[in-house]
This record gives C-alpha cells, sequence and structure tokens, in this order.
C-alpha cells in the first residue's frame, strides 16, 4: 500500500518548482543539482504508482524536449524540468504548458505594449510555477463545488466549509 501522495507529494512538488522559479527568475538559470535529481525521483514516483499519467504522452514530450534542446530551442534547465514534467504525470504537464503559454503571452503583451521586442531570455520556469499555481486554484473549485458523496461525511469538516 502506497502512502496518499496528494498529501505529501504536491507540497514537495510545488517547493520544487518555486525554488526553480525563483533562481530562473532571479539569475536565468536554474542549477543542475535541482534539475538532474528531479528526473530520476520523478521516474520513481512514477514506477512506484504515487503520479499518474499515459506514458506514451511522456514519450512524445520526452522526445520533442529532446529534438528542441539538441537544435537549440531550448534551454537545459527547461529541457530537465520538462522531462520531469512528463513522469510526474499529465496534469503537470498541462499546468506547464498552461502556465508557459500564459506567461510568454504576458510578457510578450508587456513587450508589445512598450513598442519594443524582447531581446534577452525569458526565463521558462516562473511560467511553468505560474501553471502549476493556476492548476491548484481550478482543482480548488472543482473539488470546492461539486463534493463526491464518497468524499463527504457528516462527521468530517469539509476543505470548503
Amino acid at each position: 500500500m502506497y502512502p496518499n501522495s496528494s498529501i505529501w507529494l504536491f507540497p514537495l512538488i510545488f517547493l520544487w518548482f518555486t525554488i526553480c522559479a525563483w533562481l530562473d527568475w532571479r539569475t536565468r538559470e536554474v542549477s543542475n543539482w535541482l534539475t538532474l535529481p528531479a528526473i530520476p525521483i520523478a521516474l520513481a514516483m512514477r514506477l512506484l504508482g504515487w503520479t499518474n499519467g499515459s506514458w506514451w504522452l511522456a514519450a512524445i514530450v520526452a522526445v520533442g524536449v529532446i529534438v528542441l534542446w539538441l537544435i537549440g530551442g531550448m534551454g537545459g534547465a527547461d529541457s530537465k524540468g520538462w522531462l520531469t514534467f512528463a513522469l510526474l504525470g499529465d496534469e503537470v504537464i498541462l499546468a506547464a504548458a498552461m502556465g508557459i503559454l500564459v506567461w510568454y503571452g504576458a510578457i510578450w503583451l508587456y513587450h508589445r505594449s512598450r513598442g519594443f521586442s524582447a531581446k534577452e531570455r525569458i526565463p521558462g520556469f516562473p511560467g511553468y510555477w505560474l501553471g502549476m499555481v493556476l492548476l491548484s486554484i481550478f482543482q480548488f473549485l472543482i473539488r470546492c463545488s461539486m463534493p463526491t458523496v464518497e468524499d463527504y461525511s457528516p462527521d468530517d469538516e469539509h476543505i470548503c466549509a
């Protein structure tokens, strides 16, 4: 029997996202000390059943990321981050993709409104972090708005009450 991963796993993943995003924002680099160990840890969590998702989607993301890295379309830290996201599951892939689209869109609109183009490297991990925040809010709202019979007990305090 595996532990209830949602209780302890999400805060650890969110902490990792936060540290990587902060470093990427401040220095435009994320250390290999953070990104390299995350890949085998995420793989172990997937193999132990603590995360879920489709293996075929993880493989597609992994191949795409490796190709982008090889042709210079993506940095090393972002590539290792995406490999980790792919192993953490479909929701994390979706959150990272959604966050990076919102992040890059906001930066593009900001630069467009100022009349100049962005020449410097735009950090990616703050966008991935934003995606995790948006996913968390979305999941919280869904859970609060549609409790199931199995999740509700009159003796328990409801998380949204």
